[in-house]
């Protein structure tokens, strides 16, 4: 059986780390309202807003996916090389 001074150092440990993914699982939590907040503002202030919203993430994502495409090399030589006879 543990006795109470070997389980309270174990404790605190255990407080530490649950501590410390909840830090982490919101600050995930921040940044992704930091990325939605301009969308949300457009989407209440504009007339039609939610569409506007809309394509403005859609057009944000595909540059995004674009400029993801462009700086990995791995995926570059790939399709370079299934373009070769």
């Amino acid at each position: 059986m543990i006795g109470a001074v070997e389980f309270i150092p174990h404790l605190a440990s255990r407080l530490a780390a649950v501590r410390a993914g909840i830090a982490s699982w919101i600050g995930g939590i921040v940044a992704v309202l930091k990325d939605l907040a301009p969308y949300a503002a457009v989407e209440l202030i504009l007339p039609g807003g939610s569409i506007l919203a809309l394509l403005l993430w859609l057009y944000r994502r595909q540059q995004r996916s674009a400029l993801a495409m462009q700086s990995s090399p791995d995926i570059e030589a790939a399709s370079s090389a299934g373009a070769r006879p």
